[in-house]
């Protein structure tokens, strides 16, 4: 599962989006994706449904803090428990 904001700075999204394809590549995934959960999120699934390894992209839009502060190099609430949703669906 790799969550990132397109607007954070700090870690570039060419650098999520290596990421994403080395996990493709050490998974066998294909490189084409399904919309899946959380949808709050923008998440896409590569690998089927049911799949052993699947990756999940999570282009976040989130990018104030609660107090309204612009910053898109934080955790979102609800993302948590999204990680946790995401691996209580694997084996």
């Amino acid at each position: 599962m790799v969550l990132h904001n397109p607007r954070d700075e700090q870690v570039p999204v060419p650098e999520a989006r290596r990421l994403r394809r080395a996990l493709l590549a050490q998974d066998g995934l294909p490189t084409g994706s399904e919309p899946d959960e959380p949808h709050r999120f923008n998440c896409r699934r590569y690998g089927a449904e049911g799949e052993e390894n699947p990756i999940l992209w999570c282009p976040l839009a989130d990018d104030r803090t609660r107090n309204g502060r612009f910053y898109p190099h934080q955790w979102p609430q609800g993302v948590g428990a999204a990680i946790m949703a995401f691996f209580a669906r694997l084996d």
